[in-house]
This record gives C-alpha cells, structure tokens and sequence, in this order.
C-alpha cells in the first residue's frame, strides 16, 4: 500500500469518517433501519463530498457485500437487465446482506439512454435490497420520475476545516513535515472537494510549504488562462472563441486583467488594439452594473465580450506566438492587500491596549505608531511580545 493512491488508502472505514454531512448521515442510517419501507436513496451533490465514499464506508462498517455499478455501463434497458437485475432478486453467495451502488446515475443522458433509465425505475419495485444512487446533479427534467421513486440526500460542499481536518490525520500517518498555513491554503484552495485536496497533498512531497501549495495551484490555473487566452488571440472565428473559458475555474476580473496586461503583445495593429480596449471598456461598465444593481444577467455579455467581442477584434489572425505573462495588476493588488492584512491586525490587537477605536487607529494613527516602533528596536521587542505580533505584522513594521 506504499505506492497506493490516498484517496484509496484513506477511504472512510465508517460512517464516522464521513466529513461535514451529519445531517444527511441521520437520513441514510434510518433509510437502511427502515428497509424495505424506501428501496432506494440517492445521495446528490458536487465531486469530492463523499458521496461514493458513505457507501463504501456502510459495507465495511455493517460488513455488507457491496455490489458497486456505473450508470455510464448501461444505456438500454437491456444493458441493465443483464448487469444488475439478477444482482436485486438473489441472495449473496457467501450470505452476507448485501447493497447495491449504482454510481454517477446523472451520466445516464440523451434519448437513447431513455430505456436505461426506465430499466433501472423498474428495479427499485422488485429489488431485495437497498439500493444507493449518486449523482453531482439530478434535476434534469429526465430524473423526474426517479426523484419521486427515491429517498434524496443532498451533500454539501465540504468546508475548509473538515478538508484540513482530513489532510492533518494524513500528514500524521504519512510523516509529512506540513506547515500549518499550508494546510489551510491547500484546504480552502481546494472548493470543497477532499477528493482533490488529498490527490495535491499527494503531490506536494514530505515538506508541504505554503509556497509550494501556491505554485500547484497558480501554475494549473495559469496553465489553463494561457491555453484559454491562445485560443481567443489566434482566432477569428466566433464559434472557437465562443466556449474559451469554460473550463478555467477563475473570477472573470482576473480574467479582464489577462487580457489587459497581454492584448499589446498580441495585437500589432493601432486599429487592432482600439478595437480590442474599446471591448475591454464595455466589460468595466457591465461590471459596475452588476456591483451597484446586482444585475447578474450581465455576466453571460460580459463572457461574450471577453471571448468573441476580443477574437474579433482584430482585421485577422497573427501568426507567431507571444509569450504570454500574468497581469501585474493581480500582483500590485495581492501584495497591497497582504499590507492592508497586515495593518487591519496590528490595528486589532493595538486598539484594546490603547483605548481607542479601530476606524480611527487606522485612519489617523496607524502610520505614526508604525513610525515609532521601526526605529525604535526595543520597544519593537516589547510590542512583539506582548501583542503577540505575528510574522505579517512585523514585517509591515519594519518595511
């Protein structure tokens, strides 16, 4: 089990190794107390929470045999006869009680996968045993017979703190020699999903670093805007502009600042570039829309605009390739907001000692006591030890 991958190694073994679904847990122990009453129980929600992983924790918790199928193996009513009819109606060989998995049943889809689905609605009547569904979304129009037919358990997404919680027991186990922050970052990095934190964590070798958490994930993000940005920057075609950056995970502001930061060196024509900036322009006001009306809706032209409006910006396309760079405005921006961080907590656990309020500590005296204690070192001393400053807050100090 060395070379064994951790999102294996460390499967729940009970339901108490479920994280962050108590409440949905409660449903599913009265669902198997309850059996036959409700046949079946489908556990919904997004990649990571747990929801293959509850079902694998119930057969080695309650020593069921587990009978595991993916909905993708069977489109047609025949496909499901033959893979998991007979697994519903006979007893298991070795008389153990037995469960049945049909995983991911939300990669059923399409016309042709119709009697697939009603196959496995036919099932639920007849099936011995219980039967789990999962699925990231069920609401498609299709599943609305199934969702009347099942019990519904909806999983969240995870909080940071449950992934963290998970990942410290690993670091345990494993010998890892983790930076507390690093773990946090990793954790909150991750969206919710444990699945893909424990494969990073698995990634980041014995001595996990907040540095290295921040390199993973900035150079797959960068990784994929660059590939995004290319596609846009080498096109003049609509429909290979349209759907650029539908799989990169980043806020569509950073995403103006690419284009920003990366438009001179694409586009060489004067007329090009107006054209290109003209479009940028237009996204800053849909965005001032969104942020004093909440008009959402406007997302949708301000992708447009990002996508197509600068793919076709330009007269045709440029051949040779630019290197492309990340936008100094994220970095003016993260190192600004790192001192502003820095400032707010020194100013949280000076205003206590000082008897005055916060808004006015950072207003008008902030910079004065900033002042006094860079030169002078000793009573930097003092204040480090008694207000517990922090390697942020020292650092802003001194620069």
């Amino acid at each position: 089990m060395n070379n064994a991958i951790w999102t294996v190694k460390y499967m729940p073994k009970s339901l108490n190794d479920i994280q962050g679904q108590n409440k949905a847990l409660a449903v599913i122990q009265r669902f198997l107390e309850d059996f036959p009453k409700d046949k079946a129980l489908l556990i919904h929600g997004p990649p990571g929470t747990g929801k293959t992983a509850t079902v694998y924790a119930i057969a080695k918790q309650y020593n069921y045999e587990l009978l595991e199928l993916n909905a993708s193996d069977f489109r047609t009513e025949k496909d499901v006869n033959e893979k998991i009819k007979n697994a519903v109606m006979q007893n298991s060989l070795f008389g153990k009680k037995k469960i049945i998995l049909v995983d991911e049943i939300d990669g059923i889809s399409g016309t042709y996968d119709r009697g697939g689905l009603n196959a496995i609605l036919k099932l639920l009547e007849i099936t011995k045993f219980p039967i789990f569904l999962t699925a990231n979304d069920i609401w498609d129009k299709k599943f609305s017979e199934l969702r009347k037919r099942v019990v519904l358990v909806e999983y969240s997404k995870l909080r940071y703190t449950s992934i963290k919680a998970v990942l410290k027991k690993i670091c345990v186990y494993e010998k890892l020699e983790c930076e507390d922050d690093a773990l946090t970052q990793l954790s909150i990095k991750a969206g919710g999903d444990l699945r893909s934190a424990i494969l990073d964590l698995q990634s980041l070798g014995k001595k996990i670093t907040v540095e290295k958490v921040n390199e993973l994930y900035d150079r797959d993000r960068e990784e994929k805007i660059i590939n995004s940005l290319l596609r846009i920057f080498k096109t003049t075609s609509e429909e290979t502009a349209m759907n650029a950056f539908d799989n990169v995970d980043e806020d569509f502001e950073k995403i103006i600042f690419w284009i920003e930061e990366n438009i001179p060196f694409e586009y060489k024509k004067p007329y090009d570039l107006y054209k290109a900036f003209e479009v940028l322009s237009k996204t800053d006001i849909l965005k001032s829309y969104i942020r004093r009306r909440n008009h959402w809706r406007f997302l949708s032209y301000i992708y447009y605009y990002l996508t197509v409006g600068i793919a076709l910006s330009k007269e045709e396309k440029y051949s040779g390739f630019s290197r492309l760079r990340p936008p100094k405005r994220i970095l003016n921006m993260w190192i600004a907001n790192n001192k502003r961080a820095a400032m707010k907590s020194l100013a949280e656990k000076l205003y206590k000692k000082l008897h005055t309020g916060k808004n006015t500590l950072l207003k008008e005296n902030i910079y004065y006591i900033k002042f006094i204690l860079k030169n002078d070192k000793e009573l930097l001393k003092k204040a480090i030890e008694e207000l517990e400053l922090e390697k942020k807050e020292v650092d802003w100090i001194k620069k």
